[in-house]
């Protein structure tokens, strides 16, 4: 399974009258790639929470890393999709959940099946229980729940609820043939407590009559409540007056990885996922995201070592500072780090101030202030360096990863 929970689909191999002799390997056909264009991008909000990190720490942090904590939270990372240029490909996307899908009968069940609690309260009321002789009653083979006797009235209107709101992937038939019959008396009379008790659903955004509402000047009353629906009824109210203003045919659409990737359009499904792959390889649309997101916030971004070194961002470009009218202590640590590029803090303060504990906080103070000015940069690993065209960086063996 990839990083995100997901099986990985590998072609099936296909072999000749399997057994025979010389048998040969015959690839499944690969299915033709969408003609979309699919980027990650970083959620605003999040991105948002990156960046006052950067400028409150005042410490230099890779793209990697960050690009990285985008991906392991789907909920922070987007995706954004739109046709190739002169290409034509139909797109829906839920406006409720934000959910896209190719076809419309596919986001049709979608909304159905999800988002009806959206626009209905749910009330639980009693009930009599069903009268008459039932020698057995039908049982969902995935599921377990009763559905009733077949001869019952209620038992088809079950059936149907669970293939739109739980199985919408299975055909009628390959349900049907999962549902067993129990003749068990005990197993009948808990169907018949079951029926004791009913759901109806009562619509959200009910106006009641003019009739109804209480004329001006009198006291404020509860309005009446929207009459009880059973689900059936609910659901064809939803279908006629609600549904068709929840859904959207749109050129181009953006939605969190979370939401992309329960589409029900199985080659979207791929698609998405495949691009959520080769930014784990090298983050390319990320990395050009976040880096507009922080110039366009000021932010400093360089690389280190060499002209291929890794790319960091801090909050302003660091400036040298001559060691003229300083502090001994001051002089001391900026030496040091010339001296001993990428070397840590605790290096640093090891090697000047020994067992010395005041020594030590002296140290920490004006190192302190050599970084709050940006004339040393300190990275997200405790690794110290001074303004270079490549500041010199290492990573530490077991060292932490940027953001923890």
């Amino acid at each position: 399974r990839d990083s995100f929970g997901f099986a990985n689909d590998k072609p099936a191999s296909t072999f000749s009258h399997g057994g025979e002799r010389g048998a040969h390997f015959v690839p499944r056909e690969q299915k033709p790639a969408l003609p979309l264009e699919v980027r990650v991008l970083p959620e605003q909000k999040a991105l948002g929470g990156v960046i006052r990190r950067i400028q409150t720490s005042h410490r230099a942090f890779p793209l990697r890393d960050i690009a990285g904590l985008f991906l392991d939270n789907p909920a922070s990372c987007l995706i954004r999709i739109e046709p190739l240029k002169d290409q034509q490909l139909p797109l829906f996307q839920c406006k409720i959940c934000g959910l896209p899908a190719l076809s419309e009968v596919e986001l049709r069940n979608h909304v159905l099946a999800k988002h009806l609690p959206d626009f209905f309260d749910v009330e639980e009321v009693d009930c009599e229980a069903p009268s008459g002789v039932f020698n057995c009653v039908a049982k969902c083979g995935l599921s377990g729940e009763l559905l009733g006797p077949p001869n019952h009235h209620s038992f088809n209107v079950k059936v149907q609820e669970l293939l739109r709101t739980r199985y919408a992937t299975l055909s009628e038939e390959a349900f049907r043939a999962r549902i067993e019959m129990v003749r068990d008396a005990e197993v009948i009379e808990q169907w018949r407590q079951q029926c004791t008790k009913k759901k109806v659903y009562r619509r959200k955004d009910f106006v009641p009559p003019v009739s109804e509402a209480p004329a001006e000047g009198e006291s404020s009353e509860p309005l009446p409540k929207a009459p009880p629906l059973s689900r059936e009824a609910a659901e064809a109210l939803f279908i006629r007056e609600i549904l068709p203003k929840q859904m959207s045919a749109v050129r181009h659409l953006v939605c969190t990885a979370s939401v992309a990737m329960q589409t029900p359009s199985k080659p979207l499904f791929f698609a998405f996922k495949d691009a959520l792959h080769r930014e784990r390889r090298f983050p390319a649309s990320l990395f050009f995201a976040l880096r507009g997101a922080f110039r366009h916030r000021k932010l400093h971004l360089f690389r280190v070592n060499d002209a291929k070194g890794a790319d960091f961002v801090m909050l302003r470009v660091p400036a040298a500072l001559e060691p003229t009218s300083m502090v001994q202590t001051l002089k001391d640590v900026l030496a040091y780090i010339v001296e001993h590029p990428a070397c840590t803090k605790q290096e640093m303060l090891t090697a000047l101030g020994g067992d010395n504990e005041t020594v030590r906080k002296e140290l920490l103070v004006q190192l302190a202030w050599l970084i709050e000015k940006s004339h040393v940069i300190e990275f997200y690993n405790d690794v110290l360096s001074v303004p270079a065209e490549y500041p010199a960086f290492r990573t530490l063996q077991g060292g932490k990863q940027a953001g923890t």
